[in-house]
């Protein structure tokens, strides 16, 4: 069962012509891209501070919040996604950190690129088969500017 889901990105929002006027500086058409993605906008982080980690952060401290959730109740944090911040140590043990975390909660990072988050809840839905564990899975697709 989903007990809640919460979401984390910067403020700064900009549309296509964004991206369009910035390749086209380098001789890049990437008009067919975007299309193929449906999306006409996208955040962009302003802040040097602000990455991948931070964002998830933020997003998993929201919904343990609204959850009412302890950090120290979750059995495992599973962080999923294309762009990573870390390849070593895991993005999900810096999280169970950042968190506090409790002892025993277990982590792994998982990158299935834009299938990333798919096949994270596909895995986790196998564990909590047999396991009750609360589980936090942070999921990312696109990178910081």
């Amino acid at each position: 069962m989903i007990k809640g889901i919460s979401y984390y990105h910067p403020e700064r929002k900009v549309d296509n012509e964004y991206f369009i006027e910035h390749f086209k500086k380098q001789g890049k058409d990437i008009n067919g891209l975007l299309k193929a993605t449906g999306r006409k906008s996208r955040y962009i982080s302003d802040d040097a501070e602000e990455n991948m980690l931070t964002m998830g952060y933020n997003a998993a401290k929201d919904v343990l919040e609204k959850t009412h959730i302890k950090a120290s109740q979750l059995g495992m944090i599973v962080f999923s996604s294309g762009t990573p911040e870390y390849i070593a140590p895991s993005n999900a043990l810096k999280l169970h950190s950042m968190l506090n975390a409790g002892q025993k909660c277990g982590v792994y990072d998982l990158n299935a690129n834009c299938a990333g988050m798919l096949v994270a809840f596909e895995q986790i839905s196998r564990v909590m088969r047999s396991n009750q564990n609360l589980i936090c899975i942070i999921g990312w697709f696109g990178s910081v500017k």
